[in-house]
């Protein structure tokens, strides 16, 4: 089967993605997602095109963004926040599917950049499965359900709780990520301030870099 790579939006994710919870109500919600047509998958292999050439050549025109040596997504799906949720749902493994996305990978999905070097999900169970060469990083965190939200099939921590889970991160990774303008792009796109981040630590006492976390939130020169 050839893949047919024409500007569209979304067309693989469901007509009832929406998110809800907390963060819905208090802003205005995402534009509805596209209704659900014929097209290309959210995770593009060989086969979905004229074969290996074919895919290294859409790669090297910038159509397709490698995700390894045999997989790859849309850019244009990239570009959307109903692409990247869709990208990252087809992209776990079916026993975790049901689990809920956070960190690093809540991130990429609610602001894009680059898919993230590993998969973050609530869990309290250990994941030796790897996503496209990614390891799955688990997180046992006691999430209330007014900080989850979903788009589409997938699962994943508010914008809010995001970047607290961010903030949360130990100090040298915010630096080699650059979390800090991640952080700052989250509140700028979903329009919200530090306030609600504190108002979740509060909840977070018991995390060890809970304090840390307090003050990457309300004074970003502190990891400057």
């Amino acid at each position: 089967m050839r893949l047919t790579l024409c500007a569209h939006d979304d067309r693989h994710v469901p007509a009832h993605a929406a998110v809800v919870g907390r963060a819905a109500t208090e802003r205005s919600d995402p534009p509805p997602a596209p209704l659900s047509l014929p097209g290309p998958p959210p995770i593009i292999t060989a086969e979905h095109v004229t074969g290996p050439l074919g895919m290294h050549m859409l790669i090297d025109l910038g159509i397709l963004i490698p995700l390894d040596d045999a997989h790859a997504y849309r850019r244009d799906d990239g570009e959307s926040l109903y692409g990247r949720a869709a990208i990252t749902a087809a992209a776990l493994p079916k026993r975790i599917t049901s689990m809920t996305v956070c960190g690093a990978t809540a991130a990429w999905v609610w602001h894009g950049g680059d898919f993230p070097a590993t998969v973050d999900i609530l869990s309290s169970s250990h994941h030796r499965t790897r996503v496209f060469g990614r390891p799955i990083r688990t997180r046992a965190r006691r999430v209330p359900a007014d900080q989850i939200t979903s788009i589409g099939t997938l699962s994943l921590t508010t914008p809010e709780r995001t970047a607290c889970d961010l903030a949360l991160s130990p100090i040298e990774e915010i630096r080699a990520h650059s979390w800090q303008p991640v952080i700052a792009e989250l509140m700028k796109q979903y329009d919200f301030g530090p306030q609600p981040c504190l108002d979740i630590l509060d909840g977070c006492s018991y995390l060890h870099t809970a304090k840390q976390a307090r003050d990457v939130l309300t004074d970003f020169a502190c990891i400057a």
